[in-house]
């Protein structure tokens, strides 16, 4: 049974408590012993010689090295989530220290980074995975290494299908039913629709896609006529939705599984002057503006800050000592964002 924390997200919470990605980060962690040495070699080179380890500690006025290891910065939630970390840092974390890694969502670009990072002996290592499995042989190392480290926006697995360290998340099997138990209560009788999927072994998008393929299963009237990978991309999915227009001109609807793509296949539609019903996830800025022209049906948020905030606390409690497992993780609850309630969202973004 994993240990969970509850970061809620609510709707009604968003409206009138949470500010900007620096609030309530938390203070910075205090200890009192040095940690001891640790060997970390990594892709040819010996690494320096004092390394915390998981559950070494700290002191309260030392220099906390950390390597955030992105999955890629093009991406416009992978943005907000590292600006966000970054922000708290600077609010509540003052000797933390913190260089990104572009992961260009790939796993072999984020593998060549993790192993950099493991020779650079940092005293904790953020990750969020291109490919949840992909990389775990490399984490290994770096916890072999004496190097914790915090999966942040997804779990990462061993061969056993366990997840590989602590980590901080939305459930987005039920993100993904969220959105879509919304849409099929607009989408019309007998519609064709299509969908826009993450990249190959991107463990967000398949969740995503099994919470939406559940609840259209109740729907066996709706078509799902083309399914294809945007790989979160803008571009892409505006290419794919252009052929969707001409290959099927009944197409009534497209659902992507994050924000980015779906405003390429709004930017086709309105090029071609078609109507959609169209639907994402992320609750981006961008998200909410389109959701509040009525472009975009709905998207969910992730909150980035509170994913930001698990993070950062889950890495205070590894320098105070602690050692943290697979089974720590911080849950962050997602809201629904429609045109009904677009506003307190749009007032999050307006805040930052």
């Amino acid at each position: 049974m994993k240990k969970t924390i509850v970061l809620a997200v609510a709707a009604a919470m968003l409206a009138g408590t949470l500010t900007g990605c620096s609030s309530g980060g938390g203070s910075a962690p205090a200890a009192t012993t040095a940690p001891a040495a640790t060997e970390a070699p990594a892709a040819g080179q010996e690494a320096k010689a004092e390394a915390p380890g998981n559950g070494g500690t700290k002191a309260e006025d030392e220099t906390v090295e950390i390597i955030y290891v992105a999955h890629g910065l093009e991406d416009m939630f992978c943005n907000w989530l590292v600006s966000c970390v970054e922000d708290q840092i600077a609010e509540n974390y003052p000797n933390y220290h913190m260089q990104v890694l572009d992961g260009k969502l790939s796993a072999d670009v984020q593998a060549e980074q993790l192993e950099n990072a493991i020779a650079m002996n940092p005293d904790l290592i953020f990750y969020s995975a291109a490919d949840y499995y992909a990389c775990t042989p490399i984490v290994k190392q770096a916890q072999e290494a004496g190097i914790p480290v915090i999966t942040i926006q997804a779990p990462i697995y061993d061969d056993d299908d366990q997840s590989a360290t602590p980590y901080v998340d939305c459930d987005m099997y039920e993100v993904g039913k969220m959105v879509a138990t919304y849409a099929i209560d607009q989408i019309p009788e007998n519609a064709e629709i299509a969908m826009l999927l993450g990249p190959a072994g991107n463990l967000h998008s398949e969740l995503r896609q099994k919470g939406w393929d559940e609840v259209l299963a109740t729907r066996p009237d709706i078509k799902v006529v083309d399914v294809q990978r945007g790989d979160w991309d803008t571009a892409e999915a505006m290419r794919i939705t252009e052929d969707w227009l001409q290959h099927y001109p009944d197409l009534k609807g497209v659902v992507s599984m994050n924000d980015s793509m779906i405003l390429g296949t709004i930017e086709a539609a309105k090029a071609a002057d078609r109507q959609l019903f169209t639907y994402g996830v992320d609750g981006m800025a961008d998200g909410c503006n389109a959701v509040k022209e009525g472009s975009l049906s709905a998207t969910a948020l992730q909150d980035a800050r509170e994913l930001a905030r698990g993070g950062l606390e889950l890495a205070a409690r590894i320098m105070n000592g602690e050692e943290l497992t697979g089974e720590d993780v911080v849950h962050v609850d997602a809201a629904l964002i429609t045109s009904d309630n677009v506003d307190e969202f749009l007032a999050i973004h307006e805040g930052e």
